[in-house]
């Protein structure tokens, strides 16, 4: 049988391993998220109205800037559309 953990051994364990998640996180899958095509074009929406998402308030911004549901539908659609080709 192996001896028990003393008590606040276990606290610095859960700590360690709350943290190393955490950095896990901020500095493998958030990076990855940020390339993802559509999370990708809101970034550039933002850098081009000069937005800055870290002291944004959506009261503050120009009608049209963050698209409603009626835009997004709208582009869905056109992306699932078949386009011309030319390979008849």
């Amino acid at each position: 049988m192996s001896p028990a953990i003393p008590p606040h051994r276990r606290g610095w364990i859960k700590l360690c391993g709350c943290v190393a998640v955490m950095g896990a996180v901020w500095l493998g899958v958030l990076p990855q998220l940020a390339t993802w095509p559509p999370v990708q074009s809101h970034i550039e929406l933002m850098r081009e109205h000069d937005i800055d998402a870290g002291a944004m308030f959506y009261s503050e911004l120009k009608p049209g800037v963050i698209p409603d549901q009626q835009h997004v539908d709208a582009m869905l659609a056109s992306r699932r559309r078949p386009e011309n080709s030319s390979s008849r």
